[in-house]
C-alpha cells in the first residue's frame, strides 16, 4: 500500500483533487481521492519482481498547483520454497531449498511455525547459496513429531525482507522393522522375533508390539505381545501354537514417548505347527 499526503506550501484553503501514483512512467491504477487528512492511498499486488520508481503525482486544483513528490524506490523480491514438497513426510536430515531472485537476496532463513510445540516463526536455519539455489539442511530430529508450516525468508539490500508462502511438511522420526524372522520364513513352536527401533532423542522409542494380520481366521494386527529391548534389537518369543496354521503377515510397532506409533513394513510368514 502506498500513502501521500499533499501539504500546502502557501496560499489559503485546503486542497483538492486526486493523486496518481505511477511505477516509472506506468499508472498504477485510477487516481485516488484526497481524503480530509490530505492523504491518499493505493493498494496494489501488480508489481513484478523487481526494482520499481514510485511517484505520487497531485493533480492541482483551482488553487494549488499540480506536483510530484520524489521517486521511492521500492523493492519487489519473489521467494518460494522449492523442496521439500508442499505435504511432504521428513525424517533425519532433510534438504530444503528456496529461490529468491531479482534483485538477488543476501541471505535466506528458513523458519517454520505451528506443530505440538505452536511455535511461531521459528528460525530453524540460514541457508548457503548454490548455483541451483539457497540451499539448507535441516536435523529434524531437533523438533519432536507432528505437522508444521515451513516458509523461506529472504533478504535483500537494505535490510528489505519477503517471506515464501508457507508449505506443510510432516515430520516423523519414529520407525521400526522386523529383522528376525525373514520375510517368507516358516516357524513353528516358540520362535524368537526381533525387530529394530529407532526414535530421537527429544522422542526415544518406549515400547514394541508385534502384529499379525491374515490367515485362515483373516485377523487385523491383532497384538501378539511387546518385545523386550536388548542391545540386538527388541526381542519377543511367541506360542506359535495360539492360531491355526496357515500364512500370515507380521509386522512390529513401535511407540515413542510422546505416544505416537510408527507400523513397519509387513513381512510373511508361514505357521506350520
Amino acid at each position: 500500500t502506498f500513502t501521500a499526503t499533499v501539504t500546502k506550501q502557501s496560499g489559503t484553503g485546503t486542497p483538492t483533487g486526486t493523486v496518481q501514483f505511477k511505477d516509472g512512467g506506468t499508472n498504477l491504477g485510477s487516481p485516488q481521492t484526497l481524503n480530509g487528512a490530505l492523504q491518499a492511498s493505493l493498494a496494489t499486488s501488480s508489481l513484478s519482481a523487481a526494482q520499481h520508481s514510485i511517484t505520487a503525482v497531485y493533480s492541482g486544483d483551482s488553487t494549488f498547483p499540480t506536483s510530484t513528490s520524489p521517486a521511492l524506490t521500492q523493492t519487489v523480491m519473489s521467494n518460494t520454497v522449492n523442496a521439500p514438497s508442499s505435504g511432504a513426510s521428513l525424517s533425519g536430515n532433510a534438504w530444503l531449498s528456496a529461490s529468491a531472485d531479482t534483485p538477488p537476496a543476501t541471505g535466506v532463513d528458513f523458519l517454520i511455525a505451528g506443530g505440538p510445540p505452536a511455535y511461531s516463526n521459528k528460525l530453524i536455519g540460514h541457508a548457503g547459496t548454490w548455483p541451483y539455489g539457497w540451499l539448507f539442511v535441516w536435523d529434524t530430529t531437533t523438533v519432536v513429531n507432528g505437522t508444521y508450516s515451513l516458509k523461506s525468508r529472504a533478504f535483500a539490500p537494505g535490510g528489505v525482507s519477503v517471506d515464501s508462502p508457507s508449505i506443510p511438511v510432516t515430520i516423523n522420526n519414529l520407525s521400526t522393522a522386523v529383522t528376525v524372522p525373514s520375510n517368507g520364513a516358516t516357524v513353528s513352536g516358540a520362535p524368537a522375533f526381533v525387530a529394530s527401533a529407532s526414535g530421537t532423542a527429544l522422542q526415544p522409542v518406549t515400547s514394541v508390539q508385534f502384529l499379525l494380520s491374515g490367515g485362515p481366521p483373516a485377523y487385523s494386527k491383532r497384538v501378539l505381545g511387546g518385545g523386550t529391548s536388548t542391545v540386538y534389537g527388541w526381542f519377543f518369543f511367541w506360542n506359535t501354537a495360539t492360531v491355526v496354521n496357515g500364512t500370515y503377515t507380521l509386522q512390529s510397532r513401535a511407540f515413542d514417548a510422546a505416544g505416537d506409533f510408527a507400523d513397519s513394513a509387513p513381512i510373511t510368514i508361514t505357521v506350520a505347527n
